[in-house]
């Protein structure tokens, strides 16, 4: 076998390991993702994680976003960085959407808090429709 037959076999296998997931197939995906992209203040990322209604209604706000992404992350880093993300999120056959939260454990000293997010499906993919308010535990 030459080298691209070698190349689309490994690829072929690693396809069916690991599959085509999608980045938001799940809530506990989704939070995660949110989670990450305020700590590591990725706009894009931020808002890939968001839904249409939810986008619709920050367009404005777009220029002050990456100012908070900024200002979370310092509290992240000033907390030593995440330890662990924990989703809960209980989805039922075909739900369309979804509350629940992440509990956020740090590696500093910084209380754990939990992160309340309330979610829909659009095309196939959980987004956050309603970020709620985050308890320290």
């Amino acid at each position: 076998m030459n080298f691209h037959g070698k190349l689309i076999t490994s690829a072929a296998c690693l396809f069916v390991l690991f599959g085509c997931s999608k980045p938001n197939a799940t809530p506990g995906d989704t939070s995660k993702n949110f989670m990450s992209a305020v700590e590591s203040t990725d706009v894009s990322k931020f808002t890939s994680t968001l839904s249409s209604d939810l986008k619709a209604k920050i367009q404005a706000k777009i220029p002050d976003l990456k100012k908070n992404l900024e200002e979370g992350s310092l509290k992240i880093k000033q907390c030593g960085g995440y330890k662990n993300l924990t989703p809960n999120y209980g989805v039922g056959e075909g739900a369309t959407s979804v509350e629940g939260y992440t509990l956020v454990e740090y590696k500093g000293t910084c209380p754990s808090e939990k992160q309340y997010l309330k979610l829909v499906k659009q095309n196939d993919m959980w987004l956050v429709d309603e970020p709620g308010p985050s308890v320290k535990q």
